[in-house]
């Protein structure tokens, strides 16, 4: 049976409860690697949220790679 997961943070919940990281591991680069877009989220110096949607592509050793401008608050 293969689970459906809607979040990367459905999947390391799922396999933070069966500790097995291995399979984790697995599942959760087979999830980015399913998926083009997704929210980076960050927090300014004064603590102020930001959330942007970036298109993005990963690879094996779990680098994500997205384009911005060098003016962005995702640039820094």
């Amino acid at each position: 049976m293969q689970l459906q997961y809607t979040t990367l943070a459905q999947v390391c919940y799922h396999f933070s409860m069966t500790q097995d990281i291995a399979k984790a591991s697995l599942e959760a680069l087979s999830f980015l690697k399913a998926h083009k877009a997704g929210v980076l989220a960050t927090v300014s110096r004064e603590g102020r949220p930001h959330a942007s949607a970036v298109y993005y592509t990963c690879d094996d050793k779990f680098s994500i790679y997205f384009l911005t401008l060098a003016s962005s608050r995702k640039y820094m």
